[in-house]
């Protein structure tokens, strides 16, 4: 995480219940982020976790509540009362972004979401509710805020509604799910890209994405010059890895790397491999999005990939009729390459 913030609270929930949530707190701002649903089915205790967040899922977009949100609501009280003095606001993905809005609702307090699940059915329940602040009363909390939303909810929803931000990749998975359901969603933010068609709805549910695309706008500007590069980033015959695994995956690792050095800072690997792999874009369709082009992205892929200390030099290099590289910085067995066969 960025080095001004420091994480003051943390809930890891359990493979059985599949809830975390954890709190951040900058001076006097603290932000509560709940995780999304978990898709890995490695090992029984992320499979009984995937299997609990979509039981969640289901049963928030159908209205039902979830144990999740009361876990959800309990986390918030408890950060809030060890902090009565703090600026909170809540953010998540997917399901983590549907509990956020749902929070920010009951509590009034601004939330950001990214790809966030519909969970409009469940934050409008007055019986859900009810049994929601008697659970927190049971445990010693009482917020005027969410009983005024409980006896005013018809009134007082759309304003709290507007507090809801949702930031999402055009094409991902929920997208038609929100037009479709109903959502808690005051602002909706389309990420627009290029080259989407070319991967699943799945894919582009990615959290990590969203967060490069937002970080590094660049980049989102190199998806739509270059329609190749999303699905060579995302190329698990490449260096696109399950999360879940022990292998880096390449767009985590240039992710990491830009939040370790800073959002702004030019050196960051996700902002050097952005304007980088924009060069393509100066030299006709080929390198654009033939297949020179698409070679070229994967051996430029493999370079920033093997950058273990961080950013030394640009890649490719800018002439007035093209570009020039060396193969030799990512390494010299080029018989066993992947990305260099491609050339």
């Amino acid at each position: 995480m960025p080095s001004n913030w420091s994480q003051i609270d943390y809930s890891p929930g359990g493979g059985l219940n599949g809830f975390t949530a954890g709190a951040y707190k900058n001076g006097t701002d603290i932000v509560i982020a709940f995780k999304g649903t978990d898709t890995s089915l490695s090992g029984l205790i992320n499979a009984a976790g995937t299997v609990a967040d979509v039981t969640a899922d289901l049963a928030l977009g159908a209205g039902l509540g979830s144990t999740q949100l009361f876990q959800a609501a309990l986390f918030y009280q408890q950060v809030k009362s060890a902090n009565p003095d703090a600026n909170i606001t809540f953010t998540g993905h997917s399901l983590g972004g549907g509990l956020a809005s749902i929070m920010s609702v009951w509590f009034n307090r601004p939330a950001t979401t990214f790809d966030e699940a519909p969970f409009e059915a469940s934050a409008l329940n007055p019986l859900l509710m009810a049994a929601v602040s008697g659970y927190l009363g049971l445990n010693g909390y009482a917020d005027s805020d969410f009983l005024s939303f409980i006896f005013s909810y018809p009134v007082t929803y759309g304003g709290r509604e507007a507090q809801v931000t949702n930031n999402f990749v055009k094409g991902e998975a929920l997208e038609t799910l929100r037009a479709a359901w109903p959502t808690v969603l005051g602002t909706d933010n389309p990420i627009v890209i290029g080259g989407n068609t070319s991967l699943s709805g799945s894919t582009l549910h990615s959290i990590n994405l969203a967060a490069a695309l937002l970080i590094q706008d660049k980049l989102r500007v190199d998806t739509v010059l270059l329609p190749n590069l999303l699905s060579e980033i995302f190329d698990e015959t490449l260096y696109a890895k399950p999360l879940s695994g022990d292998k880096a995956d390449f767009l985590t690792t240039l992710l990491n790397d830009q939040i370790k050095v800073g959002y702004d800072n030019a050196d960051g690997l996700l902002a050097r491999f952005s304007s980088d792999i924009a060069k393509l874009t100066n030299y006709g369709a080929n390198l654009k999005d033939g297949a020179l082009g698409k070679a070229l992205i994967d051996v430029a892929i493999a370079d920033y990939y093997f950058k273990q200390d961080g950013f030394d030099k640009d890649f490719f290099i800018t002439l007035s009729d093209g570009i020039s590289f060396d193969l030799k910085d990512i390494g010299t067995d080029w018989s066993s390459n992947k990305t260099v066969k491609s050339l």
